[in-house]
């Protein structure tokens, strides 16, 4: 799965490794729901959210990380992608929503710690651009 995604998700998903992509992020999500907040459904919820079709689906990408969200609603991460995915689909209420819930959780786990400064820094930017859409 790491291959894959150093490779280029939407060049995997062109070649046919965005289904195995898929594939292991599903055992992810089946086998082990909760490691590192919940990863295996944000793998999922990245794929669908930048893949060409026919793996690519916005809708399904949102709903993937907010059942994420959900069970791991302290996790920077996730609410990070909620909030990112809420603006692409054009909810900025929702988006601001999430990047304040973003701001207030912590970087968990295993792995959210090596890029919280990159994400503490997007989530900023993300919601300065939602409020500008309630405006």
């Amino acid at each position: 799965m790491y291959s894959s995604s150093s490779k280029g998700i939407v060049s995997q998903a062109l070649t046919g490794a965005g289904t195995e992509f898929k594939r292991l992020s599903e055992v992810l999500v089946n086998r082990h729901g909760a490691l590192d907040s919940g990863v295996g459904r944000c793998y999922l919820a990245g794929l669908y959210n930048i893949a060409p079709w026919p793996i690519g689906d916005k809708k399904r990408a949102l709903q993937e990380v907010l059942l994420s969200l959900g069970r791991h609603p302290g996790s920077r991460r996730n609410n990070y992608y909620a909030c990112m995915m809420s603006l692409q689909a054009g909810e900025a209420a929702k988006a601001v929503s999430h990047c304040e819930a973003a701001m207030r959780a912590r970087c968990i786990g295993p792995t959210e710690p090596d890029y919280c400064t990159f994400m503490t820094s997007e989530v900023q930017r993300l919601l300065t651009v939602a409020k500008a859409r309630l405006a």
